[in-house]
């Protein structure tokens, strides 16, 4: 029975989509389980909620979550997803993620094993400085250093408090 659907939150000023889902029923509007971050947008943004495509089976759904969401991830927009959805992030009735997406997940891919220096320049002075490891930014600037990772592999928008943050060349 096709009862799922696949949802995107949107800033109606903007036409910015801040996050993706896959749900039935009232899920689309539910704050039910949503992180503090999708919760502190659509409190303080003028936002609303659309539908993708109705009427679609669960595994059809997943599918098109999950490249819905990676497609935004391109354009630095759904920043309120921290997952790439899909049917990988399914959590079965006490059961963990799905094994493979786990092992998948365990796995640090070679360019992450060595930390790189961070440069954080000033949008209005352009004055620049630059930290001797990712986490070392990360503790000096208050911001998580897997969410300042995102932003300087630019899978999340990488301008905060008028700093742009990525990985510094030599």
């Amino acid at each position: 029975m096709n009862v799922y659907y696949v949802y995107e939150w949107y800033n109606i000023d903007t036409n910015i989509v801040f996050y993706v889902g896959k749900g039935k029923g009232n899920r689309a509007y539910s704050d039910r389980n949503r992180n503090k971050f999708f919760l502190n947008y659509k409190k303080t943004n003028n936002v609303n909620v659309r539908f993708v495509k109705t009427d679609l089976s669960e595994e059809d759904a997943w599918d098109l979550e999950e490249k819905l969401i990676t497609y935004y991830w391109s354009i630095n927009q759904c920043f309120t997803n921290f997952h790439p959805g899909g049917k990988s992030l399914c959590w079965n009735k006490g059961k963990k993620f799905d094994e493979e997406y786990a092992n998948k997940r365990r796995q640090v891919p070679e360019q992450h094993k060595t930390s790189k220096k961070v440069i954080r320049t000033d949008i209005k002075t352009n004055e620049s400085v630059i930290y001797g490891s990712l986490n070392l930014a990360a503790r000096t600037n208050n911001i998580r250093p897997s969410y300042l990772s995102m932003m300087c592999h630019h899978q999340k928008p990488n301008i905060r408090n008028n700093f742009i943050y990525n990985f510094y060349n030599e």
